[in-house]
């Protein structure tokens, strides 16, 4: 983040909407007009994300892949042969590129003291050992023998989808992470303009701490804060990372102007600068 970037010029007409607002006593009613960070839309479209990234997992893990760690765990063989093979029109296997085609394979074999056993396995001609597998070719199969109905072709899996689609299912965990810590930064600066109590503070100092917010890697900076209306008060510390809110802090730290401060009573550790968050 560059922090020796000025913010844009307030308006007078705007600060002056925002002192009114300020100025009557909790609890507020914050007009529609006003902007405040992560409007109704932004919301939305975050469930639109999560929604779309969940029906993407839904369609691309691999949901079987437990039965492939049972057989590899506790399989026995036996043989069996090729009964028909088509190409499932999926690919995988490059980065770059189409990929290699995902095949499936029709399989029959007899387990050990039972009836013949149909099956179907997946993968790639790259991946499996002999990819001139055709109907009538014999291959070895791998059986539960608690549970012949979990079979496959030895080298193949019984999914669709390979181990590497399990990333997947990190795509709707990180966008609902995402709406969570947004819907949490909206609802936070509400509740202070609903319900903060108004005061005025010194900016005595922002200071970098040197560490960074992991969300966003943006710079955590220190800000402390001295009350002009009860100076006998002990400071105030803020340690934010939100861009406008530093550098409102910088410009008026320099320019040694007060600013306003809504805070928690029940909580001093709990502030804002209503000044970088609220537009019109």
């Amino acid at each position: 983040m560059s922090s020796k970037k000025a913010r844009q010029a307030p308006d007078p007409a705007k600060e002056k909407r925002l002192a009114e607002l300020l100025a009557t006593p909790p609890p507020r009613v914050v007009p529609r007009e006003l902007r405040l960070p992560v409007p109704t839309w932004g919301v939305l479209l975050s469930l639109v994300f999560i929604l779309g990234t969940s029906g993407l997992a839904w369609v691309f893990f691999p949901w079987g892949f437990w039965q492939d760690l049972r057989l590899s765990a506790s399989a026995i063989q036996a043989p069996g042969h090729v009964v028909s093979l088509r190409n499932t029109g999926q690919n995988e296997g490059q980065r770059h590129g189409p990929g290699y085609p995902i095949y499936e394979y029709d399989f029959v074999f007899t387990p050990v003291g039972g009836a013949p056993v149909q099956g179907e396995s997946y993968a790639t001609h790259y991946s499996i050992s002999s990819s001139g597998w055709k109907a009538g070719s014999r291959v070895t199969i791998e059986y539960l023998p608690s549970h012949p109905a979990v079979a496959r072709i030895a080298t193949t899996r019984t999914t669709l989808y390979g181990m590497s689609n399990v990333g997947f299912v990190l795509m709707p965990v990180v966008t609902t992470g995402l709406f969570i810590a947004v819907w949490m930064v909206r609802r936070r600066v509400i509740w202070f303009f609903k319900r903060g109590e108004l005061a005025e503070a010194r900016v005595v100092a922002v200071e970098p701490t040197g560490k960074i917010k992991r969300l966003n890697s943006l710079p955590i900076y220190k800000i402390t804060l001295l009350r002009t209306d009860n100076p006998d008060a002990p400071p105030w510390i803020m340690r934010e990372w939100q861009e406008d809110t530093v550098k409102l802090a910088q410009e008026r730290c320099a320019a040694k102007r007060p600013v306003s401060v809504l805070h928690d009573p029940q909580n001093p550790k709990r502030l804002l600068l209503p000044e970088a968050w609220a537009d019109w």
